[in-house]
């Protein structure tokens, strides 16, 4: 016989034997693969599960904590407005008394000079008055200057 002949791949006897010697331990190897990759898919299943679960209980939290971010920048916001809307409306307030108090006292200054204008007018007049009679004063010494100038010359002559 040949070397091809007696092959091991060829000859039934080798393989019958073969299955004799090592059969039982390659079907005891080939059911711990089976179990192995029994096991390593529940594992998988598993890690994916407890993954999932993770990533949603990750997702929840992250949106629980979203939103109460957002709640407390919402109130913050607001209560800076608020603070603002008070300064805002005090600082108002304010201006309208400045304004109140500076119409007061232009007012009180316009009275003021009112007041100083008719007094003054009124010693305007008196001094016009007084020049009057200053005139009619020296109206009257002037016609006794001459009545007196005219006596005078009457008693010369």
């Amino acid at each position: 016989m040949s070397k091809k002949e007696t092959s091991p791949e060829t000859n039934p006897d080798l393989d019958q034997l073969r299955n004799i010697l090592y059969g039982n331990q390659a079907r005891a190897t080939e059911k711990r693969l089976d179990d192995l990759e029994a096991r390593l898919e529940t594992v998988r299943r598993e890690l994916s599960e407890d993954l999932n679960k993770r990533a949603a209980s990750l997702s929840s939290s992250t949106t629980s904590q979203l939103n109460d971010n957002r709640n407390t920048l919402s109130a913050q916001i607001d209560q800076m407005a608020a603070d603002f809307n008070q300064r805002l409306d005090t600082q108002i307030a304010t201006l309208n008394q400045q304004l109140t108090d500076s119409r007061a006292e232009s007012r009180q200054r316009d009275n003021d000079l009112r007041q100083e204008m008719l007094t003054l007018g009124a010693m305007i007049n008196k001094q016009k008055t007084g020049r009057e009679e200053l005139g009619n004063l020296l109206i009257q010494l002037g016609r006794q200057l001459q009545e007196n100038a005219a006596g005078t010359s009457q008693t010369d002559k």
